[in-house]
């Protein structure tokens, strides 16, 4: 597998956050399973594991709130 940023081949298995942007809302998933580049970080996410995603943020129970700050760009 090679780095979609910049092209590195060295991967590690690491749990990341991210937070999906749903339209109306957004929300934060905690713990993903990833393949994480050695050299950027950036990670890439298992066909499996997004399906599991998708269906957690439209129809499973979240785990807890949070308010985050928000900064606008422009």
């Amino acid at each position: 597998m090679k780095c979609t940023v910049c092209g590195h081949t060295g991967f590690s298995n690491k749990f990341i956050n991210k937070i999906f942007d749903l339209g109306d809302r957004h929300v934060m998933v905690q713990q993903i399973p990833a393949q994480a580049c050695e050299r950027c970080g950036e990670g890439v996410i298992a066909s499996d594991t997004v399906e599991k995603i998708r269906w957690l943020v439209h129809g499973g129970n979240p785990s807890g709130m949070m308010s985050v700050e928000v900064f606008s760009f422009g």
